[in-house]
């Protein structure tokens, strides 16, 4: 029987455990940066710029905007039924007391 032999299984074993040792490395290196990057954003997005003084903040800054659109929707609106009411004849009615509630 001649001809070029194989590798031996020794070889092929060690082989197998470079390989394995190799892609283990890889991925402790790989689970290094995803833990890096999770560090960065935690980091960024934690509560030291999005706690309590940030959302307070950006709720001030919401209501500062919409209140006086609100008041201003509101005041338009009441004007609107008073009006309707005195065209209808009703301004002494009952409905017409909730407009002048305020």
């Amino acid at each position: 029987m001649g001809g070029k032999s194989g590798p031996s299984n020794n070889q092929m074993v060690q082989f197998e455990m470079q390989q394995a040792q190799e892609a283990k490395d890889k991925e402790n290196k790989r689970q290094a940066r995803l833990d890096q990057g999770k560090g960065v954003i935690d980091t960024m997005f934690g509560n030291d710029n999005f706690g309590d003084d940030f959302y307070n903040k950006y709720q001030k800054a919401e209501l500062d905007y919409t209140m006086p659109q609100l008041n201003e929707q509101y005041t338009e609106a009441k004007r609107t039924a008073e009006n309707d009411l005195s065209r209808a004849g009703l301004l002494r009615s009952g409905a017409a007391g909730g407009c002048r509630a305020s």
